[in-house]
């Protein structure tokens, strides 16, 4: 899916993904995670953006960012995914396209969206059957949220902020959330609904 022009602005936020070539493997070793991860954290400050959650699937890479400078996702997308195409491709003595296309990006426009954005990006592994807890996959957010912070370079959004705890108490309500199975975005209650929860689990704790 192509982004268009005037998505790609100041203040905007978004989901963005790339899938490998024919859907193939992308990521093989864990030096390859690990490439695409610092590649990424050296890019954001020189292309302002700042990552909000994240994935690293076998085939293919989910993001949530916010675009603090016109254009900015456009430029990072192509650096990243450029520098790491070549750097696989040279280092399996391969030619030819890695990625699919581009990337696809999709405008998050609430709170509500940004929450059920979030978790379904962490939950990724799990809905894949490779792991039980998202937390278990070490390639995504959602340990940085529910166990320890982890990456400097990821940035809390502010639906985060609002769960009614802080530190190690609002980790495991994070976590809680994350192994919720029944969240629906389709409802106009589904924030509230997941607040609710965790403010009823810290009452009973």
């Amino acid at each position: 899916m192509a982004t268009p022009r005037q998505q790609d602005q100041s203040g905007s936020l978004h989901h963005v993904g790339c899938r490998g070539h024919d859907r193939q493997q992308i990521f093989v070793t864990t030096g390859d995670f690990l490439l695409y991860l610092r590649s990424l954290e050296s890019f954001l400050e020189a292309e302002e953006i700042q990552v909000h959650a994240f994935v690293l699937m076998p085939n293919h890479i989910h993001l949530l960012i916010s675009v603090l400078k016109d254009g900015a996702m456009g430029r990072l997308m192509r650096r990243l995914n450029g520098r790491y195409s070549a750097c696989f491709n040279r280092a399996r003595g391969r030619t030819g396209c890695l990625w699919e296309a581009r990337y696809w990006s999709k405008p998050v426009t609430s709170d509500e969206q940004a929450m059920f954005t979030q978790l379904y990006i962490e939950r990724n592994p799990k809905r894949a059957g490779l792991v039980k807890d998202p937390v278990d996959w070490l390639w995504s957010s959602a340990r940085h949220f529910s166990v320890n912070p982890t990456w400097s370079w990821v940035t809390t959004l502010p639906w985060v902020t609002t769960l009614p705890a802080d530190g190690a108490n609002r980790a495991r309500f994070y976590h809680n959330l994350l192994k919720r199975d029944d969240l629906n975005r389709e409802s106009p209650l589904w924030l509230a609904d997941c607040l609710q929860t965790v403010q009823g689990q810290s009452a009973d704790s």
